[in-house]
């Protein structure tokens, strides 16, 4: 309906039903604007406002059609072509056919799910709120999702003891016809959901019959199986958990079968730890260890150390808890590697990546990852901790990745003491996070002996300030002229290409007012030569209109962005921008009737010699240059904070303005075509840095002039050239 919003193509809901207005308008009694001013929206309450309820029986030639609660996946799935391309993402259906070739990861990443529910995809590599923010304008509308639950298939038997479904009861759904699935406790049937699925059937079939709880919430935003998984529920897991079949259980029998240099373990406070690899650097020798190999050493161990020791330090040795089952698989992340072994396991049916420092065999993952095998695949037996940084959140792996993880990346140092002291921490970390070889590490580009690669950061910066001032320079160059927003008013072309704009001129600016800290003669000589009615001078007036434009495109563009896609019962960090936005708006309406709309008749004379070269002033007794005048803004300046009050308002716009542009300029640098994406994160660090440095610049002009105020206003005057004739 909302697409329908024009006078020539007029569409309103009226107690649910769908009305088209466009040849009725001018029939209209009360004039068409009060029928074209709700186009496109539901105006049930405005006509049973002012007409009888039964008034609409006449006009039932004008209803095309009933209001639904959402567009049902059966329409989606017919805009599935590059020219008509519907995809459904977190129960939104978004239009993408115009948007599909400014997508910073191109057409294809679009249209390849065109008519499908993207969801999962889209959440593995975006922001929660990168739609609502960056894509509003493309939403048509809210799926629609059959709320009638089906009614739970909770067998009768024995399986159902205990007040839910066992996972014994879950195994024995594991076909294609007759699939069932547990997460986070809950046992859906998703038989049905199979052919739907976005990342293929064989993704979910993985897991036919078992819990996959972990690979769900690793790539799931919480909320999604509340929305969306509520008719696929067949019921709660119960308490009786079967352990896999093949599985083997931890007890101290096993335990006891691992008692040799090659194969230790040891039983600490209940949990299983394999310590093999760990006897030759333990500081306090093998021989310390051995004593209880196979053996529950909890007793001799918490005589001797902190509560805490195991839960910091023996993580990556850990086999299982004492009593519950381990599977047969690889036996877990337990060895200390190095980047030549991982570079051994580089095919589809051995597949190793480095992230963060440690070492995981992904091959099981790869085809269950939603970005496909090749995005891994390219990264196999290699360190891809920046790619993977880039677009997951921080956590996931410390959450998710436990199973696929091999081991810490690094190697023992040679040479390593080993000490007879029984005070040492029995499972101590073999290699200190503070050495270039520890955790601490990710690449040998980044990280050398000394800590820190300065050429590394050197050339990562230098990378990023080059794809910094080359976007800078084409939004600047490109002006606000060629923005979409004189067709589409909400278009975010012209939100973001006015903003950059603005924030080159706020740079110059702040930059060349550092002339105030070199005293009135830089300082006024400066406003002088950038104003006066000279050859510069006269190229001002173009720029500061173009300015004016641009600070009114912005303004404009950024409150009906806001009008559209938000709602005041959002929460403050969704609303900031708006906040921010109106408190500098009214912040530079001020400053400007404080400074540069005072003209020079009402303002305070400054005498100075002039020249127009910098620094723009002569020597007083250099007779060779004029003596002219300009407003005095440096008294200006001074005086103005000289009141501890002007002072305070100005620094808390400036940190509004520092705050409003970081974020700006992060949404800027994420979604700008010209910055590859593997740049994006330096660059958006380098951009943060480059906006505090110029908030600073602008903090230090009220902090000097309030605690070096002039405090001798008659020698003031009395040290500038000033012509008898104007004492």
């Amino acid at each position: 309906v909302a697409q329908h919003s024009r006078p020539d193509d007029c569409w309103i809901v009226i107690d649910g039903a769908v009305i088209d207005c466009s040849k009725y308008l001018q029939e209209h009694p009360g004039g068409p604007l009060s029928i074209t001013a709700f186009a496109g929206k539901d105006c049930s309450l405005e006509f049973n406002t002012v007409h009888k309820k039964d008034l609409m029986e006449k006009f039932q030639d004008l209803v095309i059609g009933t209001l639904v609660e959402g567009i049902p996946m059966s329409e989606v799935e017919k805009h599935r072509e590059p020219d008509d391309c519907w995809v459904v993402i977190n129960g939104m259906v978004v239009d993408v056919t115009k948007y599909q070739h400014d997508h910073p990861g191109g057409v294809i990443a679009l249209t390849a799910f065109g008519g499908t529910d993207c969801s999962l995809e889209f959440n593995t590599c975006h922001a929660k709120s990168l739609l609502e923010e960056e894509a509003g304008q493309y939403v048509l509308g809210p799926v629609l999702v059959q709320k009638k639950r089906r009614k739970s298939r909770r067998p009768t038997g024995a399986g159902a003891g205990g007040g839910g479904l066992s996972m014994s009861e879950v195994a024995k759904h594991t076909s294609r016809t007759d699939c069932w699935v547990v997460v986070n406790g809950f046992v859906l049937n998703v038989t049905e959901f199979l052919p739907q699925h976005p990342g293929g059937e064989a993704a979910i079939m993985q897991y036919a019959g078992k819990d996959a709880s972990e690979e769900w919430n690793m790539i799931h935003q919480p909320e999604v199986l509340e929305k969306y998984g509520g008719k696929y529920i067949v019921g709660k897991l119960g308490a009786g958990v079967a352990t896999s079949e093949g599985a083997t259980t931890l007890t101290l029998d096993e335990v006891a079968k691992h008692n040799a240099k090659d194969d230790c373990w040891i039983v600490v406070n209940k949990m299983v730890y394999n310590v093999t690899e760990f006897l030759a650097v333990h500081p306090g020798g093998e021989a310390a260890i051995m004593a209880h190999a196979g053996r529950d050493a909890s007793e001799q161990w918490n005589m001797i150390h902190p509560a805490d020791t195991m839960e910091k330090y023996g993580k990556k040795y850990e086999v299982g808890e004492l009593g519950s089952s381990m599977g047969g698989g690889s036996g877990g992340g337990s060895g200390v590697l190095d980047e030549d072994e991982v570079a051994k396991h580089t095919g589809e049916d051995d597949c190793w990546v480095i992230i963060n420092g440690k070492v995981y065999d992904v091959t099981k993952w790869l085809p269950l990852h939603p970005g496909g095998v090749a995005a891994i695949m390219a990264y196999a037996g290699k360190d891809a901790s920046e790619q993977f940084n880039m677009i997951h959140p921080e956590g996931t792996l410390e959450k998710h990745g436990k199973k696929y993880l091999v081991g810490d990346l690094g190697s023992v140092p040679a040479g390593a003491s080993v000490a007879n002291n029984l005070a040492e921490p029995l499972l101590q970390k073999a290699i200190p996070n503070e050495h270039w070889w520890g955790e601490a590490r990710n690449t040998h580009k980044m990280y050398g002996p000394l800590g820190p690669s300065v050429t590394n950061f050197l050339i990562e910066y230098s990378y990023a300030l080059v794809f910094f001032v080359v976007m800078l320079a084409y939004e600047v160059g490109a002006t606000v002229f060629t923005v979409k927003n004189f067709k589409v008013v909400h278009d975010k072309s012209g939100l973001t290409r006015a903003a950059l704009f603005m924030i080159f001129f706020v740079t110059i600016h702040g930059l060349g007012n550092l002339h105030v800290l070199a005293g009135a003669d830089h300082f006024n000589s400066y406003g002088y030569f950038l104003n006066h009615p000279v050859p510069w001078g006269k190229l001002m007036l173009p720029v500061e209109l173009y300015l004016l434009f641009a600070g009114l495109m912005h303004v404009f563009v950024a409150g009906v962005r806001t009008y559209k896609f938000k709602k005041v019962s959002m929460g403050l960090d969704q609303l900031w921008m708006a906040i921010s936005g109106l408190f500098i708006l009214a912040f530079i309406a001020i400053h400007l009737s404080q400074f540069r709309l005072v003209s020079e008749d009402v303002a305070p004379k400054y005498y100075f010699r002039s020249k127009w070269m910098y620094p723009f002033f002569c020597e007083k007794d250099d007779t060779s240059c004029e003596i002219v005048h300009f407003k005095d803004l440096y008294r200006m300046e001074m005086e103005l904070f000289s009141s501890l009050g002007w002072c305070a308002f100005y620094l808390v716009g400036v940190l509004f303005f520092i705050s409003h542009a970081r974020e700006g300029l992060r949404k800027i640098i994420t979604m700008h075509a010209l910055i590859p994406r593997s740049r994006k994160a330096t660059v958006s660090a380098l951009a943060e840095a480059i906006i505090i440095f110029i908030g600073l610049c602008y903090l230090s002009f009220p902090i000097y002039c309030y605690l070096c105020p002039i405090r001798d206003w008659d020698a003031y005057m009395a040290q500038q050239p000033i012509p008898k004739g104007e004492l």
